[in-house]
């Protein structure tokens, strides 16, 4: 999880924050940081206090799980569900019991709710409210209420009272329940009065005919082999429940529900496997949601996989022709809904209706086929890979439209999973591979009359993206074949350094989505506007969005660096990698962690959002007291004739002596997912340099601010702590011709000035550094060796 100091500074997660998802238009969540080294005070961890010792996470509290229907219930007590002989038994682990029927007997006097014969066996405490076993198939649940559903106040729907799941953890609908408030004041629960079909499709044909199977019979339970009775309101009163009640019942069948296993390849396969089931001539591989129950795969062995009967994945697989390799899809069949976020960004959408499927293997045993038992919910399909997100690779600039040089291979590409979110996973190269593609050059009249005025050899590069089978290949320009593999194999390397330094997976957040249009009296910044505090940029597109950073501007017109369409300069500066370095090397913009950003490529315009100040008066009122501070800090310890050692020193020293760390922005981000509005000087050199009180973002900041003031060159720099895991920021600076790593925040301790004018490889041992303050293709300039 990245510090709220560390690489995060809008909307668009970065590499060393998985579990952020920020929402557009709202600046990203700063998440809590890592601990610091044992015995250093308030280091690179705000979350835990300095007598912590080792170095250890803290993660802000889950989110509050919706409200019915779709809440779930923890299980009580560990319960595994096995199919012994021709009934299901429940096996309740802390009893080592297991029994044919069961009911709880402090309640005996419940109508309805079991067959009149039930054994009744006191076990103490149950997993669920109430646990019945092998109810007859025709069996009608009628649970009483003393409340009719006109009466509530909130008038909920039938779901917003029961519904009855097909998994332990409520996510799953049952396909063959009927769940509703009657009349008669009774919650009734039955199965219904048609049968339950499913259809085989002919997975040798694309177009073939498809068979029809009957799941269960008219009025009978059956298509599972276990549900769960879930309900939202009091008996009594009607009044929401805190957690759901649960009724978990199986069905008297004699038919035997295979229990399946599933694992996820490197290549995003998923491999399920179970044990062969007596009598079984055929098994079928089936998904489970709330449209029904689809047959997805078919075999008469133990085994299956998501693309072993996958057309376009196997034709892709036995192609001779280079072109026809390529794959772009994959485990289709699991992906949840009909649009995911990819699409959104063109107006589609599933409007939230989407369920997470379950999936399971059912034998077909002559002729008949057995219950399910459904697994692999939201778990499965948020691991699957499921398409190229062609959206998010425009926007990132990473089509074979956009990639025509080596120098612009890109390192990481965009998927779409099967639950819809997106993705960004490392790219890794087949220098090996390459071949020579000849190009043809031309001009067109205005009549669309193409002459061919020439031709050249570019090359073909192929690619991978890691965790996935897609595959494709990217046309570059190189002055040889021997250039194109160097230049293919130094791309390799960039990627495998990235995925070594960011470690888990990388959510997209699409920014084309937040970009907005200006609306009237709105002004569109087109230059670099005057600005009386210095602008730091490594490069003309940084310079440029630094001074608007800076400027406060609202809309950024930067069609004088990209083209239409795209996010890339012609020299190949990226403009998200741009916007990072002005986030971060702009102390006076005081806009790190503060902003939200979207871009239109159409328009070649960024729209951005500021936090923390309530107006404009007080972004400048606010600059103008961190300018202040500045020169005063600057003016008492920076003397004539001080080295650049001696000057970075005094101000590591100025910073120890007058700063704290904001606990109290600690408690903030423990308790709030908008840390950055809340407690917004605690991420900007106010913090520090104002207040006197910042996490280790400010005091990075404001060391940078101090050391531009005071004629020095530094950086602000951020990464993870190797202990740990977890982001951090601190600095660079250069001394006697060379530059030096500085730790403003954890020199702040009782052993003062030990992370001080580091090399980098001493700097090592406790931390590594990533590319999201500075150009990527520009940081190996900062090392301090």
């Amino acid at each position: 999880m990245t510090d709220p100091q560390g690489a995060q500074g809008h909307d668009r997660p970065q590499p060393s924050d998985p579990d952020a998802t920020p929402v557009r238009g709202v600046p990203a969540v700063p998440p809590v940081p890592e601990a610091p080294p044992a015995g250093v005070r308030a280091a690179g961890n705000p979350f835990a206090p300095p007598s912590a010792g080792s170095p250890s996470a803290v993660r802000p509290p889950a989110a509050t799980p919706p409200a019915p229907p779709t809440a779930s219930r923890p299980p009580r007590r560990a319960v595994a569900w096995t199919a012994g002989g021709v009934a299901a038994a429940l096996v309740v682990v802390a009893g080592g019991l297991g029994v044919g029927r069961l009911v709880r007997d402090d309640d005996p006097a419940r109508p309805g709710t079991a067959p009149a014969d039930v054994q009744r066996v006191d076990l103490g405490a149950a997993e669920f409210d109430d646990v019945l076993l092998d109810v007859a198939p025709t069996h009608e649940f009628s649970l009483p209420i003393e409340w009719a559903l006109e009466d509530l106040p909130d008038a909920p729907t039938d779901r917003g009272v029961v519904q009855v799941f097909a998994d332990q953890q409520l996510t799953i609908p049952a396909t063959d329940a009927i769940a509703h408030v009657s009349w008669d004041g009774t919650i009734s629960v039955s199965p219904p009065n048609h049968e339950i079909l499913a259809f085989v499709p002919d997975f040798e044909e694309q177009f073939g005919d498809s068979e029809e199977v009957t799941l269960n019979a008219a009025g009978e339970w059956g298509v599972h082999d276990r549900y769960f009775i879930a309900e939202y309101r009091d008996r009594a009163t009607g009044e929401p429940l805190p957690e759901p009640r649960v009724t978990a019942f199986t069905v008297d069948d004699d038919e035997q529900a295979v229990q399946s296993s599933v694992r996820v390849d490197d290549d995003g396969v998923a491999h399920f496997s179970w044990d062969a089931v007596e009598g079984a001539d055929e098994y079928y591989m089936v998904r489970a949601d709330d449209m029904g129950v689809d047959v997805i795969g078919t075999t008469s062995g133990t085994t299956w996989s998501s693309i072993e009967q996958d057309a376009d994945v196997q034709a892709a697989l036995a192609a001779t022709e280079v072109l026809d390799r390529d794959v772009y899809a994959m485990n289709q069949a699991f992906t949840v809904g009909l649009f995911g976020e990819d699409d959104a960004v063109d107006g589609f959408t599933d409007d939230g209706l989407a369920v997470a499927p379950g999936f399971g293997v059912v034998a077909v045993v002559d002729g008949e086929v057995g219950p399910l038992a459904v697994q692999g919910g939201a778990d499965l399909v948020s691991r699957l890979p499921a398409q190229e997100a062609f959206n998010a690779a425009e926007e990132m600039g990473v089509t074979g439209a956009t990639v025509k040089t080596l120098e612009q291979l890109p390192t990481s590409y965009p998927v779409s999973l099967a639950d819809g979110s997106t993705v960004v996973r490392p790219v890794t190269y087949d220098a090996d591979a390459i071949t020579e593609a000849e190009t043809w050059t031309g001009t067109e009249d205005d009549a669309g009359n193409v002459t061919i005025t020439g031709s050249r050899i570019d090359y073909r590069i192929p690619y991978r993206v890691v965790g996935t089978m897609f595959t494709d290949t990217y046309t570059v320009r190189a002055p040889d074949m021997e250039a194109a593999r160097a230049g293919a194999r130094a791309a390799d390397e960039r990627a495998a350094a990235a995925r070594a330094r960011t470690g888990d997976e990388q959510s997209y957040v699409y920014v084309e989505a937040g970009a907005g249009d200006p609306g009237e009296g709105d002004v569109v910044s087109r230059v670099a506007p005057e600005v009386p505090y210095q602008v730091n940029g490594s490069n003309p597109l940084t310079t440029y969005l630094a001074a608007n950073l800076v400027a406060g501007e609202r809309y950024v017109d930067v069609s004088a660096f990209v083209g239409r369409g795209s996010a890339i300069t012609p020299t190949g500066v990226s403009l998200w990698d741009a916007f990072d370095e002005a986030l971060a090397q702009n102390p006076m913009a005081l806009a790190y962690g503060r902003t939200s950003v979207g871009y239109s490529p159409d328009q070649q315009l960024l729209s951005i959002s500021y936090t923390g100040f309530d107006s404009e008066a007080a972004r400048v009122s606010e600059q103008e007291s961190v300018a202040a501070a500045v020169q005063d800090v600057v003016g008492r310890v920076v003397t004539d004739g001080m080295s650049d050692r001696d000057k970075a020193v005094a101000i590591g020293d100025y910073l120890a002596a007058n700063a704290e760390y904001d606990y109290a922005a600690l408690d903030v981000a423990r308790q709030s997912t908008f840390a950055s509005i809340e407690a917004p000087h605690a991420f900007v050199a106010t913090g520090v340099l104002v207040d006197g009180l910042g996490v280790c973002a400010s005091y990075a900041q404001a060391y940078k601010a101090l050391a531009d003031a005071a004629g020095l060159e530094a950086v602000y720099v951020t990464g993870t702590a190797n202990a740990s895991g977890e982001g951090h920021a601190w600095n660079k600076v250069k001394v006697d011709g060379a530059w030096r790593v500085v730790d403003p925040t954890w020199n702040d301790s009782s052993d003062p000035n030990r992370y001080l004018l580091q090399t980098d490889a001493e700097a090592a041992g406790d931390r590594t550094e990533d590319t999201d303050w500075m150009l990527d293709s520009r940081v190996a300039e900062y090392a301090a060796g």
